[in-house]
């Protein structure tokens, strides 16, 4: 109710929320405890205090053998055994979710197909031409919720789908630019709310279709 109620907010609110959130407590929102449990006795195990994949890579040398030490694979990743806030671990779930919604016809595949495919390719050019980077940026953190839950948000996001493929690109730019040399190791609220920012302004230059036209009079 902040930005105006429903079709009125400027940004996504639910990004927004976690963007101050992080913003404000840093350390509490990127730390990460695991528990485990014995599977011989059933008992659960004392927690243990582990970083995100992503706090691996951004701690580490360049390239991916801080990940590589700490024991966390793709497939881990793709299957949600990793550390992570609610939500964006498994990445297989998070694409059979996405799939869903676009087969129903609630979300279109534009703007996810746009977002992940930018991400990939400057990953791949700025990442030393690694396919496993590639895919690591993109298994990791909340790229593939925030492409699928966040970017495609009607109220914030382009009419059209010439403004939605720019809209895309531009948060993939930004959420892999914060990502490699910005200070935090994740970047895609912050990608997507400032695209969504843009919003007006890519609606104003890109041309609307018409529908229709006035009739002349005789």
């Amino acid at each position: 109710m902040v930005f105006g109620g429903i079709g009125n907010n400027f940004v996504n609110p639910a990004l927004a929320g976690r963007a101050f959130l992080l913003a404000s407590f840093p350390v509490a929102m990127t730390a990460w405890t695991k528990t485990g449990v014995n599977w011989v006795t059933m008992n659960s195990l004392d927690a243990v205090s582990t970083a995100t994949p992503l706090s691996f890579l951004k701690a580490g040398a360049a390239g991916l053998e801080p990940l590589k030490e700490s024991g966390v694979s793709l497939l881990d990743m793709a299957l949600g055994n990793i550390g992570g806030s609610i939500g964006e671990t498994c990445a297989i779930l998070i694409l059979l979710g996405g799939a869903y919604l676009i087969y129903k016809g609630i979300i279109s595949y534009v703007m996810p197909a746009c977002y992940l495919g930018t991400i990939f390719i400057l990953s791949f050019l700025l990442g030393g031409f690694s396919f496993e980077f590639s895919m690591f940026q993109i298994l990791a953190g909340g790229v593939m919720l925030g492409a699928f839950f966040m970017l495609t948000d009607y109220t914030t996001s382009p009419m059209t789908q010439k403004g939605q493929i720019i809209y895309a690109v531009l948060a993939g730019v930004i959420a892999t630019v914060i990502r490699l040399y910005g200070g935090y190791p994740e970047g895609c609220s912050y990608s997507i709310l400032l695209a969504n920012v843009a919003t007006p302004l890519i609606d104003k230059y890109v041309n609307n279709r018409v529908f229709g036209e006035v009739a002349k009079s005789e």
